[in-house]
């Protein structure tokens, strides 16, 4: 006779049920989970690439001669741009960033090693002369187009964009306050 998770088998019908496990998935499909997790093309990252050059902006994507291969890089302003992801760098105050119940030491240990390779990323970056911004995951799902203007307001760049660029201009229009 079989029984339901968490009891043992047990011809014994008077016998008592075991205590309940807590079953985790085999370690082949933890795996394929985790394996499944990129750094790179993430849709984070997707949308506000596209929503930066839909805009206007032109830049570089993992600049490997930059600390910590920057998602986006904007040359021309001597900016780099990370978009984290709230779990994997703990966003604080952020619902996504809350700590696994199970191997708890391990992840722990994984989140301040991303912690601390983020802070000492951003200061040999600053000491090479890059302003450093971070889009968190869930602001850019929460609107794009804020952390875009925040992008913007960053640059200290003029309010419009080039005479003559029609799909520029209805860009700006529809983020709201670059009218001119």
């Amino acid at each position: 006779m079989k029984t339901a998770i968490g009891s043992r088998e047990s011809k014994d019908q008077s016998a008592q049920p075991a205590s309940i496990m807590i079953t985790t998935k085999p370690s082949t499909r933890k795996s394929l989970m985790m394996s499944r997790v990129r750094s790179k093309g993430t849709a984070p990252e997707l949308v506000l690439r596209s929503a930066l050059h839909s805009i206007g902006f032109r830049f570089c994507l993992h600049r490997k001669d930059l600390p910590g291969k920057p998602d986006i890089v904007l040359p021309k302003y001597k900016r780099v741009i990370f978009v984290h992801g709230c779990f994997w760098h703990h966003h604080e105050g952020c619902s996504k960033s809350k700590m696994p119940k199970t191997n708890v030491e391990f992840w722990q240990n994984k989140i301040t090693a991303n912690i601390r390779r983020d802070k000492t990323n951003q200061d040999d970056l600053a000491k090479l002369g890059w302003q450093v911004l971070v889009a968190w995951e869930c602001d850019i799902k929460k609107n794009v187009f804020e952390v875009v203007k925040q992008i913007w307001r960053s640059l200290k760049v003029s309010n419009l964009p080039p005479k003559g660029d029609r799909r520029l201009r209805l860009s700006f229009d529809f983020l709201g306050e670059f009218r001119g």
